[in-house]
């Protein structure tokens, strides 16, 4: 006995709940996909010098989310190249900094301060694999409704 359609709608939804078990691989499956395209990206843009930088950006496997970036250090390196970073020119020795006390900025005293630009790639790999993985997610819940 159908009852306006409810009985029909309880077994969409038991599908959904199937499917979702199906999900958790699939979101692995692309935080991998991610991690080898952020790789790529930073030995394509020279940040590749030692190896231990692109080897940090790693995987984690949580309960309910996958995580993709940099492991603990001494990889977190590669984070400031992402974002960009002041860097000193401290071929004439060590350079002392200093901070005002007032508003606490750095006081470089003679030496240069040098902005190095950011040389993104985990954004790049979001980016590139965003629309695929959004569409095999909705199509693994969406299977057999």
């Amino acid at each position: 006995m159908n009852s306006f359609g409810f009985d029909g709608i309880v077994q969409d939804f038991r599908q959904f709940e199937e499917n979702a078990n199906q999900v958790q691989p699939e979101v692995k499956k692309y935080a991998i996909k991610m991690r080898d395209q952020a790789r790529s990206i930073a030995k394509s843009k020279g940040l590749a010098k030692s190896g231990a930088g692109v080897s940090g950006i790693e995987v984690e496997d949580k309960i309910n989310e996958v995580l993709v970036g940099w492991s603990q250090r001494p990889n977190f390196h590669l984070y400031f190249h992402e974002l960009g970073f002041h860097a000193l020119d401290n071929r004439r020795g060590k350079i002392r900094v200093r901070r005002n006390n007032n508003n606490r900025s750095r006081i470089y005293g003679s030496a240069k301060a040098t902005y190095v630009g950011p040389k993104p790639h985990m954004r790049p790999a979001f980016d590139q694999l965003e629309p695929e993985f959004y569409n095999t997610i909705q199509n693994t819940l969406e299977k057999g409704v």
